[in-house]
């Protein structure tokens, strides 16, 4: 393993721990005890801690039963993409085997990072990473970077079909979006949706955090009964503006993907799951797989989602309608259904 400056054992949010790990010494007649690996965790926003925290979860338990205690390495951009930047140079300044990064921007970022050190890249939740530049193709991803594919594409369609039938009587749904490649595919599929549905989808194009707090702040009442949260970094990070509209408004808001910052609901992959299948793929590079030999998974558990401390917080209530619908709702205690396989219906 790799000569490392960061010896800190981390894991994210309420897990964080700081537990010094540094394994040296001498076996007897045996030399020096090899290191245990490090591995790197970035993640671009406070949205993805809870993912974040999974996959640390997952790598502690896995690593630990082939090489012992593992060295993790967590950071955390909060959303900014130049201080996102640096965090990955410090994971590779830091020595680590691996960098398991969280959604799109962490992984073009840890990527361009590890350029000439051999760092492979385990990347999750990127939505196109063809399209990025992560991959050659998903089948042979070959660049030095693989993992697990985000899927509010995928979800898209489903995610407003799943809205009009959670919100009695909606006829107008303000979405917000971004001119990135890598969402084409999600935008295209809610308008394809929209026009099967008879939804007036009242779009909005932003180019920055802020022109999307912006957007949120113009909207009046009667302009929409919902709003869709593109699962895009920058619009992610206006999701405090997002409950606050909702809150003014009175009108949920759903996201294809993961929950967000601001969405009262979301259509999107089990998170402990993702978190386990991530680590998974860490573990297969650093016993000896090639990344490039590892093709490109997707989720395999996606579960309707409600998010009660939210819609309390606004004031909103979920229809029985959405409330049947749920696969859970955080806040209260879990129902007893079984999340789907991706495929399934809602």
């Amino acid at each position: 393993m790799r000569n490392r400056s960061d010896p800190t054992v981390r894991a994210p949010g309420s897990l964080l721990l700081a537990t010094t790990v540094l394994l040296a010494g001498s076996l007897a007649g045996c030399g020096t005890a090899p290191q245990p690996p490090a591995v790197g965790v970035l993640q671009f926003s406070d949205s993805q801690e809870a993912l974040a925290g999974g996959i640390t979860f997952h790598l502690e338990q896995q690593l630990d039963r082939h090489f012992g205690a593992p060295v993790l390495m967590h950071r955390n951009a909060r959303g900014d993409e130049q201080v996102l930047m640096r965090k990955a140079a410090e994971l590779v300044d830091a020595g680590v085997d691996v960098i398991a990064a969280i959604a799109t921007p962490a992984a073009l970022a840890a990527r361009q990072q590890a350029v000439g050190h051999d760092i492979p890249v385990v990347f999750t939740v990127v939505s196109e990473p063809v399209e990025a530049g992560l991959v050659d193709s998903r089948a042979s991803p070959g660049l030095g970077a693989t993992g697990v594919m985000g899927i509010g594409t995928a979800l898209a369609g489903k995610a407003l079909e799943t809205l009009v039938r959670s919100v009695p009587g909606l006829r107008r749904v303000l979405m917000l979006y971004v001119r990135d490649p890598s969402f084409a595919g999600a935008i295209r599929k809610y308008r394809d949706t929209a026009a099967v549905l008879d939804i007036e989808l009242r779009e909005m194009e932003v180019a920055s955090t802020a022109e999307a707090v912006a957007a949120y702040r113009r909207s009046r009442p009667g302009d929409f009964e919902a709003v869709i949260e593109l699962s895009e970094p920058m619009i992610t990070a206006a999701g405090d503006e997002l409950l606050a509209l909702s809150k003014r408004l009175g009108v949920p808001a759903i996201r294809a993907g993961g929950p967000g910052l601001g969405a009262t609901m979301a259509l999107g992959v089990d998170r402990f799951e993702l978190g386990r299948q991530t680590a998974t793929m860490v573990t297969k590079v650093l016993t000896g797989t090639p990344v490039g030999d590892l093709p490109v998974e997707l989720p395999r558990r996606v579960v309707f989602m409600l998010f009660q401390e939210r819609a309390q917080a606004i004031g909103y209530e979920f229809s029985p309608a959405a409330l049947q619908l749920a696969d859970t709702i955080e806040g209260l205690e879990p129902k007893t259904t079984s999340p789907r396989m991706l495929g399934e219906e809602p």
